[in-house]
């Protein structure tokens, strides 16, 4: 007999087969167990719209990181920079208004000296008149006038100026400021520094710093050693600008005829700032030429106020990566994530100027109490391309992402983007 023979006697309800047949019948029919399978598919899909979204989340996550840590490292240098320039201006005024007590120390004491001098050589001037009487009288008269005011002086600032030009007190507070500004200059990029590796250290990021133009990768002040001129000229301006009160409030114009007291003071002033200038250390702006303070120039300012970051965050999917198989990472050509932001160190006080149509110099000081205002904020990006030319390293690590400092046109997609 042949198996399907067999196999219909044995399925035939007459043979006793009626239930297994039933239950083969039906087998077709039943729905059960399809569940099991959609429940299945559906699970993959939701296992890989979750790994999806943890990979994308991730990388998003690791951008947002890098480019906080851009940002961060840029105004950090741009506040650095900032406070460095405020305080060397303070420190400078300090300096000019210490050097400016002394001057006028070493100038009262030349007049206490050479009033009486000079009306002494008055008399013998007036004796050799024929008849001596007439001119020695008018001498006489004029001094008369004159004794108040020296007396007036002497009672009020002998003891204080002649204890101030003893002991040297005011040029010793230069000399304190002048270290305390070589020191700070210094000072500066240390602090950068610092803060960069305490940033690379917190987020696992490598950062790299830089001014375009100098690409040493180092973020120096923007300050450069003053000359004889530049502290003259600004102890000058304090001096007999501000600081010539004595002659005025003690009525000096009244001691001119004989005494001369007017003359002694000038002369002596300026004779002792010629004197101290020479050996007073300060800093000043790079944009500063000789005795002439100018406010710095667009190129002057992107060159030494304004600093790029680049950070770089290597191996981002490293062990990371949710079913790499099915989802590579695909971040970028050497799996590294790179971020860059601008900023600079500014003077608001401009900008007002400007408001006002003012034709006022640009009050980039630190001379005067303007100076005070510098300030830190990012930038838009318009520096990249003159940093990655003039910084070998940082230019590498653009290159590693196929992007040369030459591309322009793909520099300013990255920028916008």
């Amino acid at each position: 007999m042949s198996a399907r023979r067999l196999i219909n006697l044995f399925l035939d309800e007459g043979c006793g087969g009626s239930a297994l047949a039933a239950r083969l019948k039906s087998l077709h029919r039943s729905e059960r167990g399809s569940m099991t399978l959609f429940f299945l598919a559906i699970s993959l899909m939701f296992f890989a719209l979750i790994a999806l979204v943890w990979n994308t989340g991730r990388i998003t996550s690791a951008r947002m990181r890098v480019q906080a840590v851009a940002d961060a490292a840029a105004y950090s240098s741009a506040v650095w920079t900032s406070r460095g320039v405020n305080l060397v201006t303070g420190a400078n005024m300090m300096m000019v208004r210490n050097a400016s007590a002394h001057v006028a120390a070493v100038s009262t004491q030349a007049v206490i000296a050479g009033v009486p001098a000079n009306w002494s050589q008055a008399l013998a001037e007036a004796a050799l008149c024929n008849p001596p009487q007439p001119c020695i009288d008018a001498v006489l008269a004029q001094i008369a006038v004159e004794a108040p005011i020296l007396s007036a002086l002497i009672a009020r600032s002998a003891t204080e100026s002649s204890q101030a030009v003893a002991t040297n007190k005011f040029l010793d507070r230069v000399e304190e400021l002048s270290d305390f500004e070589v020191a700070l200059v210094s000072a500066i990029p240390d602090a950068i520094e610092a803060q960069r590796d305490r940033l690379e250290d917190y987020y696992g990021v490598s950062i790299r710093l830089t001014r375009p133009g100098f690409g040493n990768g180092e973020v120096l002040a923007p300050l450069v050693t003053g000359t004889t001129e530049s502290f003259a000229t600004a102890l000058s301006l304090r001096f007999f600008g501000s600081d010539n009160h004595l002659p005025s409030e003690m009525n000096f114009a009244g001691m001119d005829p004989l005494g001369k007291a007017n003359q002694i003071w000038n002369d002596t002033a300026a004779a002792t700032i010629a004197a101290i200038a020479p050996g007073i250390v300060h800093f000043v702006l790079p944009t500063q030429n000789g005795a002439v303070e100018e406010g710095p120039q667009t190129a002057e300012q992107r060159a030494h106020f304004t600093v790029v970051a680049t950070a770089v965050l290597e191996n981002v999917s490293a062990g990371r990566i949710v079913a790499p198989s099915i989802f590579p990472d695909g971040v970028n050509v050497e799996d590294v994530l790179i971020a860059f932001a601008q900023a600079e160190t500014y003077n608001p006080i401009e900008a007002r100027l400007r408001a006002f149509n003012s034709d006022l110099p640009t009050p980039y000081r630190v001379w005067t109490t303007w100076g005070w205002s510098w300030q830190p904020r990012l930038t838009r990006s318009d520096l990249l391309v003159p940093a990655l030319q003039g910084d070998p390293t940082m230019r590498e690590i653009f290159e590693r992402q196929r992007i040369g400092s030459d591309d322009d046109e793909v520099i300013q997609q990255v920028i916008l983007h």
